[in-house]
């Protein structure tokens, strides 16, 4: 959880999981009670293509390894990337995921696996030239020795801006949305509050759990959760516990990683 030995350096650690996953090594990490280090840890897995994990009981660990097993038997495809720059007279405004934007590209996707899918939500901003096709999106993947590339065409037909602002929102959308939002004030919040910020962590928490209060599946049950007991870790002064769980639901939400193991339902 804590370099101990060697090189210890967070930028050099980093440096390390990324070549690995240029070499299909995939690192994901297990932090086990709360004398680790949180932020390198969950950095780690995103430049590893991998998974972190909170654990906060041993009866946690023989579920949590076997899903870590089988995700990591079921890849078919690593250094996944949404390219957007062969698209003609679109912009990226914002990746809702805590994935990486780099110009036109959104990088450090999970990887592909076999009966598993991820969502990637973001805003895109468009300006019409005249005709209905805004190009090609690519989704690139390596696997096996070979770059793999699947063009999918833009496509939107020409509608006056009354129209457009007219037409409601997917419902699914919203709701990814929603979910992906408190995802990120979820970061924010453990953030804020290692600053002494209580203010801003207060208004983060409230409007977080207005978005997912009608909310009832898989997600939003493990964000509810996770708040609620971020609420009652800060009452009791576990600032470090805190920030553990909140981010671990955080990176879980982000990449459509499997639902809390604490969650039943």
């Amino acid at each position: 959880g804590n370099p101990t030995v060697g090189n210890q350096k967070p930028n050099d650690i980093l440096a390390v999981t990324k070549q690995a996953q240029v070499q299909q090594v995939v690192t994901s990490v297990f932090g086990m009670g709360t004398e680790f280090n949180e932020i390198l840890m969950q950095q780690m897995a995103q430049n590893g293509d991998g998974n972190y994990y909170f654990i906060e009981s041993p009866e946690q660990l023989s579920g949590i390894f076997e899903q870590e097993f089988k995700l990591a038997s079921n890849v078919v495809g690593q250094n996944v990337v949404l390219d957007f720059s062969k698209t003609a007279n679109v912009k990226i405004n914002t990746v809702y995921n805590l994935f990486k934007l780099e110009g036109q590209r959104i990088l450090e996707l999970p990887n592909l696996q076999m009966d598993r899918s991820f969502d990637v939500l973001c805003k895109l901003d468009f300006e019409h030239q005249g005709k209905d096709s805004f190009g090609m999106v690519e989704l690139v993947w390596f696997w096996e020795g070979e770059t793999h590339r699947v063009p999918v065409e833009i496509v939107l037909p020409q509608v006056i801006v009354a129209d457009w602002e007219s037409q409601p929102v997917e419902p699914e959308v919203q709701t990814r949305k929603s979910l992906l939002t408190v995802a990120s004030n979820q970061v924010k919040i453990a953030e804020a509050i290692q600053v002494g910020d209580y203010a801003v962590a207060e208004a983060l928490f409230s409007s977080s759990e207005g978005l997912i209060s009608n909310m009832d599946n898989p997600e939003s049950r493990m964000l509810k959760r996770s708040l609620s007991v971020a609420k009652a870790d800060l009452a009791e002064g576990s600032i470090s516990k805190m920030s553990k769980g909140l981010r671990y639901a955080s990176y879980s939400t982000s990449r459509s990683s499997a639902p809390d193991p604490q969650d039943e339902a």
